[in-house]
């Protein structure tokens, strides 16, 4: 299913320009699905346009659950849910769906009508919140504050080591130009569990 609001909003994210006339690449918001309330972040840096929902604890379902779905270049999302039981589990132990099955459709046509279709500032993620609501980044998940960039350890036959994939996928959320330069100097970003002041930008 295509979703029309996404494609403005990242229209708009495209015209929010940074300091160094970089786009925006992440914008949070809320879709209200019955009874259950998601947290979103619509991200467009590599390797792909994602869009991640954190449910909201409530009293019958305490604990959160995460969803991560593709969204094509053509801003679709498939009607087939990888995560389909679960995700229908939770809509209705919070009497979201009152026993009834979970449309695919229905719920992809009311993400799209809560999707805002402005970005904003005060609807821009730190890179701290992101991390935290991504749970399948999985890199040093204690560790939200860039630190510096580190030449990966040589493998065990001596051959030059390799950025990871896990590494690159974390250091993308930082932006698509930090994954550019990180690919461009061949070093890993290296992070820390306290805040730090480190400016990827100025780091070799």
């Amino acid at each position: 299913m295509k979703m029309t609001n996404l494609e403005l909003l990242h229209a708009s994210m495209r015209a929010q320009l940074n300091a160094h006339g970089e786009p925006t690449e992440h914008q949070s918001f809320q879709s209200t699905h019955g009874a259950v309330d998601f947290e979103c972040i619509f991200s467009t840096s590599p390797p792909g346009y994602k869009l991640s929902m954190t449910s909201r604890g409530t009293q019958k379902q305490p604990l959160s659950e995460f969803f991560l779905f593709d969204v094509s270049k053509e801003y679709g999302i498939a009607a087939y849910f990888k995560d389909y039981a679960r995700l229908a589990k939770l809509l209705r132990t919070a009497g979201g769906t009152s026993g009834n099955s979970l449309d695919p459709n229905q719920f992809l046509t009311q993400l799209n009508s809560n999707t805002p279709v402005q970005a904003t500032g005060a609807r821009t993620p730190t890179l701290q919140q992101v991390l935290a609501m991504r749970r399948d980044v999985t890199e040093q998940k204690d560790k939200p504050y860039f630190s510096h960039w580190r030449t990966p350890n040589d493998r065990a036959d001596g051959t030059p080591g390799k950025v990871t994939q896990e590494n690159r996928q974390k250091t993308a959320l930082i932006s698509s130009a930090a994954l550019a330069h990180s690919d461009r100097i061949g070093k890993s970003s290296c992070w820390s569990a306290v805040p730090t002041n480190a400016d990827w930008r100025l780091l070799k």
